[in-house]
């Protein structure tokens, strides 16, 4: 079975301790991206390695791993070693496959388990997920708890939209609001702010809302949500003319809104290029630097996919598919890496 992690998605931190292995050699063509010739070429390196080296060697090969049972296989592999920092990260990667696969409870079973001691950003990893898992199974107040323990990076910030989302789901507005608003300042905040909005809608403030999703749709034009809020000004924007009709104000605020929803052009039927989606953040900047100069506007855009962060490498903003294709065929040419054209929504 294709995992959906791409093979792209290796963590630096597994290059490094390949490296540390004795795998230098792997580590680096890792490092270039060509991972099928990294994947040879650390096989044949973990005949000679043991104990801990081969415990990395097994966490870096599975992330290298394309097929989900192989991966499943290795990191396996590292928790049968018995209890190390190795066997702690390979139960967060087995916690992963369970979550896609909707194995909730075995999630939480493999990060409540004593694997070994964990890093600090391994460990807010640990309660993220174990969070997902606790609230697809209906523990919402253990969900809770676990999230308000992740306070760092951007583990941190998605736990606070999952709170915001809690609180919205039990009817406590305010306390929404507050959450929503913390993380609208962190890596999380075009997500954040359009729950905001919708925070605000709920609320009865739908002047406020509309103000939140135009700024939304302004600032942040190329992110998912910005199509999602231009389609709620335009909404929002009508309800607010048919109110002004009805209490005999006439549509004096008609042209104005309706200025304010195309001055955020929707993004029906434009075009990016992506180049990836990793499960590192650092993987998906070096990524954008290596394109950077080749085609217009590379970024890096951050979502929350399936309970996991990705980091997608994506450049261009394009009015005709076949400009896109154009411009990727150039990268194609001048650095032999591949991408593919998707519709902006």
């Amino acid at each position: 079975m294709k995992r959906t992690v791409c093979a792209a998605g290796i963590l630096i931190a597994a290059a490094v301790a390949a490296a540390a292995a004795g795998m230098k050699s792997a580590a680096a063509l890792a490092r270039r991206g060509d991972y099928a010739a990294a994947r040879r070429e650390a096989a044949a390196d973990t005949a000679r390695l043991k104990g801990e080296d081969l415990r990395k060697a097994h966490l870096f090969l599975a992330g290298l791993e394309t097929d989900e049972t192989r991966a499943e296989s290795l990191y396996r592999r590292v928790l049968a070693a018995g209890s190390s920092r190795e066997a702690a990260e390979a139960a967060i990667e087995l916690a992963k496959i369970a979550y896609a696969r909707g194995e909730y409870r075995g999630t939480i079973e493999l990060l409540s388990a004593d694997h070994g001691e964990r890093a600090s950003a391994a460990a807010d990893e640990a309660g993220y997920f174990r969070a997902l898992a606790l609230r697809q199974v209906g523990e919402r107040a253990r969900a809770r708890a676990e999230f308000s323990r992740v306070t760092r990076g951007e583990y941190g910030a998605w736990s606070l939209v999952a709170l915001a989302e809690i609180e919205m789901e039990e009817g406590r507005v305010p306390e929404a609001i507050a959450l929503y608003e913390r993380a609208s300042k962190t890596s999380a905040h075009p997500v954040a702010r359009f729950g905001l909005g919708e925070c605000y809608e709920r609320s009865g403030a739908a002047d406020r809302a509309l103000e939140t999703y135009r700024a939304l749709a302004k600032d942040l034009p190329r992110s998912l949500e910005a199509a999602r809020a231009v389609e709620k000004v335009t909404l929002l924007s009508r309800a607010k003319e048919a109110r002004s009709r009805d209490s005999g104000q006439g549509g004096g605020e008609r042209g104005g809104a309706r200025g304010s929803a195309g001055s955020a052009a929707p993004t029906a039927d434009r075009y990016t290029i992506q180049f990836g989606a990793f499960g590192s953040r650092a993987n998906a900047l070096a990524s954008a630097r290596r394109i950077e100069g080749v085609v217009p506007a590379v970024r890096v855009e951050s979502v929350e996919m399936d309970g996991r962060i990705w980091h997608r490498v994506r450049a261009g903003v394009y009015e005709s598919r076949q400009t896109a294709e154009r411009d990727l065929a150039r990268v194609r040419e001048a650095l032999g890496v591949s991408g593919a054209v998707v519709p902006l929504k």
